[in-house]
């Protein structure tokens, strides 16, 4: 099977248990980087858990570049990079210590 998707796992902070409150997070973020053309990249948040401090979202390969360049420059919220691939079920594990065997 071969796509184009992207999958990418942050942390945010403070929590943002809102989908469209993340959404337009970055989207500000990515018009801030790199103008208005930046601000309309596609990206889908897959997965937001409970408490809000954790997103999975799904973009294609060539633009995830640019979704870590704007959201790791912009201060609020702090969203970081966690781990990203083009295989949705390399997210499947939660736990820190199946995270560190991966690397």
């Amino acid at each position: 099977m071969d796509t184009d998707d992207h999958y990418m796992r942050f942390s945010v902070s403070p929590k943002i248990a809102d989908a469209l409150s993340l959404r337009q997070a970055i989207q500000s973020a990515l018009v801030q980087s790199f103008g208005i053309a930046g601000g309309s990249i596609y990206l889908d948040i897959l997965w937001i858990v409970d408490d809000g401090n954790e997103m999975v979202l799904r973009t294609t390969e060539g633009d995830s570049t640019m979704i870590v360049a704007a959201v790791t420059s912009a201060s609020t919220p702090r969203i970081s990079l966690q781990k990203e691939s083009s295989f949705l079920p390399a997210f499947c594990s939660t736990s820190a210590v199946l995270d560190e065997e991966d690397k």
